[in-house]
């Protein structure tokens, strides 16, 4: 009986380990969502408020031969 609950213990122990593990890759994740989620919203705010004029292929063609 002895063996068998030191033997619990250890798996216990090897996965709270695990969990550990995972919780701080979990929180590098999110972390670095949050990081993308920003610059989007970013990105978005800065075309609001300076929109640039398209500047496709056919556009400028027309605009040189002028």
């Amino acid at each position: 009986m002895l063996s068998s609950l030191k033997q619990a213990f250890k798996e216990l122990q090897r996965g709270e380990h695990t969990a550990a593990a995972l919780e701080n890759h979990l929180d590098s994740l999110e972390k670095k969502i949050a990081e993308l989620l920003a610059q989007a919203e970013k990105a978005e705010q800065d075309m609001k408020t300076n929109p640039t004029p398209s500047t496709d292929a056919s556009s400028e063609a027309e605009g040189k031969g002028s």
